[in-house]
């Protein structure tokens, strides 16, 4: 009776997390998964460069980001099918353009307003 529990603390008593590697399917990945590996390299990015502020636009010029975001996408139906025949440049400029909502959400950027531009402050 003692292992009960101890194979509830090591299997079911944690944290949900969600596999960041995890989601790859022959060779393709899902969108979120994809997604969240894009936030992830984009914090670090903001991070180790210190950039005070930035263009949404200026990001597609970033290699980490880019080589990341151009991986394949797989679309679990056929719907989305028309989905993935979107061009690399059309796929990397929407995944960094949700990444950056993502982390306007979390409050680690956030958009200037008095710019015209797509202008964006971080905040940490």
């Amino acid at each position: 009776m003692m292992e009960v529990p101890q194979l509830y603390r090591r299997f079911y008593d944690k944290p949900f997390q969600v596999p960041i590697t995890g989601s790859e399917v022959e060779g393709f990945q899902s969108l979120p998964g994809l997604l969240g590996q894009v936030c992830h390299t984009l914090k670090d990015f903001l991070r180790e460069t210190g950039m005070g502020s930035f263009h949404a636009h200026d990001l597609e010029t970033v290699d980490s980001l880019v080589s990341l975001a151009s991986r394949p996408l797989h679309s679990p139906s056929a719907q989305q099918e028309s989905a993935e025949m979107l061009s690399t440049s059309k796929q990397v400029h929407n995944l960094i353009r949700q990444a950056v909502q993502i982390l306007q959400q979390e409050g680690l950027v956030f958009r200037k307003v008095n710019s015209q531009e797509e202008v964006y402050q971080v905040t940490e």
